[in-house]
């Protein structure tokens, strides 16, 4: 686990205890933000699915976690094999033998939510919170 320049936190998942510590993350960035419980648990769920996602169909891949004010943002790029997001999105929809809900409960969870994936990975953003304005917002990563 490490700290951008104090904006972003990052965890590297490639084995189970990641999934762990992106938990720990999650709920470390959803204290810095003040969240209330209802709020700080939707965040929380998203990164362990997502983590959990990420670890069960592309090995490894980055998670990406922030609070501005009372928002939190959590962004998962990974180089696995892309999926097809309709599908994906479907509750009981699984290639792993799961139940298939993990990522239709982050989309649940989330106030704004956003996928992209294709054949080179998958990147998969979420926030918990609102933020007056326009939407925007960035990451650069290496």
């Amino acid at each position: 686990m490490t700290l951008d320049g104090g904006c972003w936190a990052t965890v590297e998942v490639g084995d189970a205890s990641q999934v762990g510590a992106a938990r720990r993350l999650a709920t470390r960035t959803a204290q810095i933000a003040a969240l209330g419980d209802v709020e700080r648990g939707r965040f929380e769920l998203a990164a362990v699915e997502l983590a959990t996602n990420v670890l069960r169909h592309a090995a490894r891949g980055s998670i990406y976690m922030r609070a501005s004010g009372d928002v939190v943002d959590v962004v998962v790029i990974d180089h696995g094999p892309g999926m097809d997001l309709e599908r994906c999105f479907s509750d009981g929809y699984s290639t792993g033998g799961t139940p298939g809900t993990g990522l239709g409960a982050v989309r649940r969870a989330a106030d704004l939510f956003d996928a992209y994936s294709d054949a080179r990975g998958s990147v998969l953003f979420a926030r918990i919170g609102h933020e007056s304005g326009p939407r925007r917002g960035s990451i650069a990563v290496r």
